[in-house]
């Protein structure tokens, strides 16, 4: 890994942000897990399947066989998939943090 001094300046910051703060929150959307081959929100709707209509709580009363289908399937994918570089990077970064119970 490249140090601190090898860094462009705003990364260094940024780094140095990382590593002073308390708290840090990371807000990912779908491509962060797209970037790894797991399919995104779009990509169940040109299939056909409306995920927002999966997520709803009710589907497991209404129709249990898909809910539980649906969610073993995702399970399954997470399970499988091998995660980009930008997983490590987080872990490295956050660690500390997460050691001393201050990531969520």
């Amino acid at each position: 890994p490249p140090t601190m001094s090898a860094l462009p300046s705003e990364l260094a910051d940024a780094a140095a942000a990382l590593a002073a703060a308390e708290w840090v929150v990371v807000a990912a959307g779908a491509g962060f897990s797209a970037d790894s081959g797991l399919p995104t929100y779009e990509e169940c709707r040109a299939a056909g399947v409306e995920y927002d209509d999966l997520c709803r709580a009710e589907l497991l009363y209404e129709d249990p066989a898909l809910f539980y289908g649906f969610w073993a399937d995702c399970t399954r994918k997470y399970r499988e998939v091998n995660p980009h570089d930008g997983y490590a990077i987080l872990e490295r970064l956050l660690r500390p943090l997460a050691d001393a119970g201050r990531v969520y």
